[in-house]
């Protein structure tokens, strides 16, 4: 997405994360960005320094006031602010027993607390000096074979959670995993469907107060 972004819309970009093992990992895909160990709530940046803020997959764990005057603070006016997420859950199109075994199997061994009652939700109240955009929905599909099925659900965090827990070993999960997958492919890869949401936030009409 960085490459992207600098590809089609920016000339510099920024990367922060609170995990040096995740920093390192950019680094090293993305040498020709910067990247800075930073939460969220405290960036490191001088106010008005950025056209475009983005957030993936991280907006629903922030503390959301002390995030959205940072990116505030750091937009220039006008500016923009985009949150994403999408969001597994267990839809494969050529066998939709996949879904069940997900929800029957899978979820049960490694459960997950409920979502929000609507992703990417805003408290207005915690946004002054934005205007708050709609909620776009949108769906990507990707095509994996067994083994990159259960590299995919071995990181998500509901699993590290029971594995970091004590409760399962990683290479016990892994082999589960991939014997439990491997009979609801009717190929060498299926495609999987991922739901995802959209909001956009502007500093461009809002009012400061």
């Amino acid at each position: 997405m960085a490459l992207v972004i600098r590809r089609l819309l920016a000339s510099q970009v920024t990367g922060a994360d609170v995990s040096p093992a995740m920093l390192g990992e950019a680094r090293t895909r993305f040498p020709e960005l910067s990247f800075v160990e930073a939460a969220a709530e405290r960036l490191p940046f001088e106010a008005a320094t950025f056209d475009l803020v983005t957030v993936s997959m991280a907006f629903n764990a922030f503390e959301q006031g002390k995030f959205l005057r940072e990116a505030r603070r750091v937009l220039k006016r006008p500016g923009w602010l985009v949150v994403y997420q999408s969001e597994f859950l267990g839809d494969m199109p050529e066998h939709p027993a996949f879904k069940t075994w997900f929800g029957t199997v899978f979820a049960p061994r490694f459960p997950q607390p409920a979502p929000p009652v609507e992703p990417l939700w805003v408290d207005v109240k915690q946004a002054t000096g934005f205007e708050v955009g709609s909620l776009e929905r949108f769906t990507t599909q990707v095509r994996w074979t067994p083994e990159q099925l259960v590299t995919y659900l071995t990181t998500l965090g509901r699993t590290v959670a029971v594995i970091e827990g004590g409760d399962q070993d990683l290479e016990a999960v892994q082999a589960w995993l991939l014997t439990e997958v491997r009979g609801l492919f009717e190929g060498n890869e299926a495609t999987f469907c991922f739901p995802g949401a959209l909001r956009v936030l502007s500093t461009q009409n809002a009012t400061v107060c």
